[in-house]
């Protein structure tokens, strides 16, 4: 048998994947001590310029989006030592980011 040869693309994927999910991390992260320490912002008619109710689905969707990140991360990290679920993994996702892709680009 010949031993398997790695391919160089692939150990790529998984830096981008864990780049992508460092910064997807940081961001979250900011956003979210940002709108914690953030003071209420009106408008000039003394409402809040982000209702309550907004800034807490903000929050939320914030910190799941984190958690992907980290998910991201994870999984880079099981790419770069050729863990299978790994690979199932990504297919799985990218498949995932061009089906939510081609939903969204027309909107």
């Amino acid at each position: 048998m010949r031993p398997r040869r790695e391919s160089p693309a692939v150990t790529a994927a998984a830096v981008v994947a864990i780049i992508f999910g460092a910064f997807g991390v940081l961001g979250g992260l900011l956003i979210e001590v940002s709108m914690l320490l953030m003071p209420e912002v009106h408008t000039s008619a003394g409402r809040p310029a982000i209702p309550p109710g907004t800034r807490t689905m903000a929050g939320i969707v914030w910190l799941f989006l984190s958690v992907v990140a980290v998910f991201g991360i994870f999984l880079g990290v099981g790419i770069v030592r050729r863990r299978n679920w790994a690979r199932i993994s990504i297919l799985v996702w990218g498949g995932f980011m061009a089906v939510a892709s081609l939903i969204t680009i027309p909107v």
